[in-house]
């Protein structure tokens, strides 16, 4: 039989990544509702105060709505389809950016296909073929690191477009509703830069998301298991637990897109004006804020947020009110 041509390689890649992207694009159709909420918790905003309930131990705390009744308040402020604002600059962000790293793959792919049959000849090692070696890794790595932070910088115009259409439901705002509209306004205020404003801590909680997963699932996959059926399933678990270390920049990369934007979400009093990044994450540090809609669910006040529709100032926690009616205070 005969060894399939490069070409024919080549367009059976190309179909893959097709299929790839448009399923990206159902996927965050279909959650964005959820992705438009966790973007405005991210930024501060806060539209329900804390209420009084008890957590899993028993101990009383302030707790704040879950998120989807966080999706449930802006449907009711802004209809069914103010569900998707910013839907289209999102979608562009995620089609560039698959688009742009899968093409640099390919081309660093073809490269080493090339390098490897001159260098290696005929004869593999036996334990090469079973474990992947370190250079391997380190050269598989680094150039995963090169496509997706050349996507990111890439796609990022559109990021902060979308970020910004989202964060406009604070002060109620319509700047950033149309593309003709967005453009302008981010090089009315800020010029060619405001279309980056934030790419620093976005490449790099990237970049250190895929070094820290790829390592440890490396080091498990080579040196801590042996059954093969096993291993499949380490690279998702260890991809999740790497992003959730390095969420908090997914948080400061949100807020630097919105401070000083022009926007009501990101001048005082709802967001001071950071300096920089390092300035952002310092301060939301002090404010425990870094963790800030990483949680859907269970979500409990304790640090200053926007300010709220309905101001409160919680003094002291009230008694728990009896089992029966705790229900309430969950949803």
């Amino acid at each position: 039989m005969d060894a399939p041509s490069v070409n024919d390689t080549d367009l059976k890649q190309k179909q893959f990544a097709l299929g790839q992207t448009v399923f990206g694009i159902g996927v965050t159709a279909a959650a964005y509702p959820l992705s438009y909420a966790k973007l405005l918790v991210q930024i501060g905003h806060e539209p329900f105060p804390p209420h009084p309930t008890r957590n899993i131990f028993g101990k009383q705390v302030l707790a704040l709505p879950n998120i989807f009744k966080y999706v449930g308040h802006i449907r009711k402020t802004h209809g069914f389809f103010g569900l998707y604002r910013g839907l289209s600059f999102k979608l562009s962000a995620n089609v560039i950016a698959s688009i742009t790293a899968n093409n640099i793959r390919q081309v660093l792919g073809r490269k080493n296909d090339l390098s490897h049959k001159s260098n290696l000849g005929d004869e593999l090692d036996a334990d090469t073929d079973e474990k992947e070696s370190f250079e391997d890794f380190l050269r598989e790595t680094a150039e995963q690191s090169l496509a997706q932070g050349v996507a990111v910088i890439v796609s990022h115009p559109f990021h902060v477009l979308a970020v910004r259409a989202m964060a406009q439901f604070v002060g109620n705002e319509d700047t950033y509703s149309g593309w003709y509209s967005a453009l302008g306004d981010v090089m009315d205020r800020e010029g060619i830069l405001g279309f980056f404003a934030g790419v620093a801590p976005r490449v790099l909680g990237e970049v250190l998301t895929l070094w820290i997963a790829s390592t440890v699932t490396y080091i498990i996959n080579n040196y801590l298991l042996e059954d093969s059926e096993v291993k499949q399933y380490t690279s998702p678990i260890v991809n999740l637990m790497a992003t959730v270390l390095t969420y908090p920049f997914s948080v400061v990369t949100a807020t630097m897109i919105v401070t000083n934007s022009g926007l009501s979400a990101g001048s005082p009093p709802n967001m001071p004006h950071y300096t920089g990044w390092i300035d952002c994450w310092r301060q939301l540090s002090r404010e425990h804020a870094l963790k800030r809609g990483s949680s859907m669910m269970f979500r409990y006040y304790n640090n200053p947020v926007i300010s709220y529709e309905a101001p409160v100032t919680p003094v002291g926690l009230p008694p728990a009110p009896p089992l029966d009616q705790q229900w309430k205070y969950n949803w």
